[in-house]
């Protein structure tokens, strides 16, 4: 299973990475979400549907460290709200 552990890992190694989905991943909370956001800074594409497990918090990280991001997909983020 795809976790926060697995977003550490994956951040460092993958530091040009520029597309991901992580649809549907419920094991993965903001802690993942800013590993993506500080180790991964040319991400473009980030599909992030279904996530429960998810706030604000982890979304602002992905605004302020990624200023390639073109797509975010954040439908069914309940914990979602206006930023």
């Amino acid at each position: 299973k795809i976790n926060n552990n697995s977003c550490r890992i994956i951040s460092r190694i993958c530091t040009n990475l520029q597309r991901i989905s992580l649809r549907g991943c419920m094991n993965i909370s903001n802690e993942g979400i800013i590993q993506f956001a500080f180790g991964c800074p040319n991400l473009e594409i980030l599909n992030l549907k279904n996530f429960l497990n998810i706030s604000n918090l982890g979304i602002q990280e992905i605004a302020r460290k990624c200023h390639n991001l073109t797509f975010i997909n954040l439908s069914g983020c309940i914990k979602i709200t206006d930023l």
